[in-house]
């Protein structure tokens, strides 16, 4: 992608993502030239996986609460595996901090706690912003989800309004599904709305990797399954399906997120490896459909982003399910397909509001997150910045 517009923002240049989520496989990063409203240029991007022990260790404070002191160390550590990663990207790509505006930090995720379920919305990113800017050298905007929060959203999902700008190319209806830990979409119309974005709805949908990945940890003790081999070998059982469709709140209208813990495989635990595996992928499959009955159209083209694309038992059971719902002109599409960087989206996302963060462009919406007025997010470590 490389788009030369005239620029007027006050900070436009390098940023730089950084994003770990829900299912702990390692750290995403990229490196994008914008100004916060376009994508000028794409740079380099990397992904260094957890090793094993500060996997183990991070898995062991979920849910935790951030001052407790078995986590303290564990976040300095995960901080310092951010650290290695911007010191390598920036190492492979030639530039030096100085060549860097800003470093678009998400943390790792503790806890999220959802306004709808819990009446009160909280969430948790540990990640230790200072130390990460002091040692880099490059000042960090962190903590993306809280102002959203304290403004009345649901404080996810925010990689909504970069969907909008890697779709500015396709001017049909288009829906963005993301599969990580957690499955999210964002459905973007094709009518322009005030303040220049089209018309976008955005909410988490249900689980993603999680419960497959947790389902193929338990039975096999690998960390997921690789292209839907085992669920394409097992059948789907029905009544436990049904179950967990009922446990999972497919039907609660958006705004609504959701968090890893919100879900369990302990319904499924009577079902052999292969069709628990089949079961728990239809369910992911029909948490995305669910989303059909809440946006304003279904679109024709349906793009499959974040390690859930690589599922081919989950990209099959979708299309299976879409074109039984609206017909077969409706297509899933990955990320590829469409030119985009599929395992590096939500990185780019987050360099990308990190510089809407400095130019005081919102990073959520009304229609994204259920927030009260569209809201800029985020909190910034400045070692030092232009006047």
């Amino acid at each position: 992608m490389m788009i030369e517009p005239k620029v007027s923002a006050k900070y436009c240049g390098w940023a730089l993502g950084l994003m770990s989520g829900m299912s702990l496989d390692g750290i995403d990063a990229a490196l994008i030239r914008t100004d916060g409203a376009r994508v000028l240029e794409l740079g380099p991007t990397y992904f260094k996986p957890f090793d094993p022990m500060l996997r183990e260790n991070l898995l062991s404070i979920l849910g935790a609460m951030p001052d407790d002191p078995h986590v303290i160390p564990i976040v300095r550590e995960y901080t310092q595996a951010n650290i290695e990663v911007v010191q390598t990207l920036l190492a492979t790509s030639g530039l030096k901090p100085g060549d860097i505006t800003i470093i678009g930090f998400h943390g790792q995720a503790l806890w999220h706690k959802s306004r709808r379920v819990y009446g009160v919305g909280d969430t948790c990113q540990v990640g230790d912003a200072s130390y990460l800017a002091r040692t880099t050298g490059v000042n960090v905007v962190h903590q993306f989800r809280l102002a959203d929060i304290a403004a009345g959203g649901e404080g996810a999902p925010l990689v909504p309004i970069y969907h909008q700008t890697l779709m500015e190319k396709h001017p049909e209806p288009v829906m963005c599904i993301n599969i990580g830990g957690i499955a999210n979409i964002t459905w973007i119309g094709a009518d322009m709305m005030e303040g220049g974005h089209r018309d976008m709805m955005a909410f988490d949908v249900g689980p993603g990797n999680t419960l497959i990945d947790q389902w193929i940890m338990s039975k096999l003790s690998q960390p997921c399954d690789k292209g839907g081999a085992l669920a394409m070998k097992g059948s789907v059982d029905a009544p436990i399906l049904e179950l967990l469709i009922a446990q999972s709140n497919f039907d609660q209208p958006p705004p609504k997120s959701f968090d890893r813990l919100n879900f369990s495989i302990s319904a499924a635990s009577s079902l052999s490896a292969e069709d628990g595996a089949a079961t728990l992928t239809q369910l992911t499959v029909e948490g995305i459909v669910s989303a059909a009955k809440y946006v304003p159209n279904i679109p024709k083209t349906w793009v499959l982003m974040g390690g859930g694309r690589h599922n081919l038992a989950i990209v099959r059971a979708l299309q299976t399910r879409l074109t039984t719902l609206a017909g077969p002109e409706v297509l899933v599409k990955t990320a590829e397909q469409m030119g985009l960087r599929g395992d590096f989206i939500e990185a780019e996302a987050f360099a990308y509001l990190a510089m809407r963060h400095l130019n005081g462009l919102p990073t959520s919406f009304p229609s994204t997150t259920g927030v009260s007025v569209p809201t800029c997010g985020g909190q910034l470590i400045a070692l030092a910045m232009d006047s």
